[in-house]
């Protein structure tokens, strides 16, 4: 980011990275401002990309995903091809560049393993794209606490 973050602003954004439901009144009672005035931190926030989204963060199984992993991918062919072939499948959830021998993460929840193993082949199908690692998440053993800034 070009500009610094003021400590308020980081206090503000880990409130809200925490618990993206919390009331303005409240964010605004913990960093000792007032409710517009949080109001407009987060207005600016989002103005300069700091805030990308506001998301929900669900139960899987609650919605029926009982397999969730990732497939570690070695593929030549560019990311926006590579993200062509991947957007109509719906069981991934995300791509990501990354280093190492494999080139690709994706990750993917399905119903089940059967449904993940389908989608395992039908990437694995996609020309010039060759499934190294495949990974399953099992427990997760200490949630996402998000970033620490």
């Amino acid at each position: 980011m070009k500009n610094e973050l003021s400590d308020v602003e980081k206090d503000i954004l880990r409130i809200v990275h925490k618990d993206g439901d919390m009331g303005y009144k409240q964010i605004g009672g913990i960093v000792y401002r007032s409710q517009s005035s949080v109001s407009k931190y987060i207005r600016i926030l989002k103005e300069n990309k700091v805030i990308l989204r506001t998301t929900a963060q669900l139960d899987p199984s609650s919605v029926g995903i009982y397999a969730v992993g990732h497939l570690y991918i070695k593929t030549c062919i560019s990311m926006d091809e590579l993200k062509a072939k991947l957007l109509p499948i719906l069981q991934v959830c995300s791509c990501t560049s990354i280093s190492g021998t494999t080139n690709v993460r994706v990750k993917v929840a399905t119903q089940d393993s059967k449904s993940f193993d389908r989608v395992k082949e039908s990437i694995a199908r996609i020309p010039r794209v060759c499934v190294m690692r495949v990974e399953m998440e099992l427990d997760e053993v200490i949630p996402d606490r998000g970033f620490t800034f």
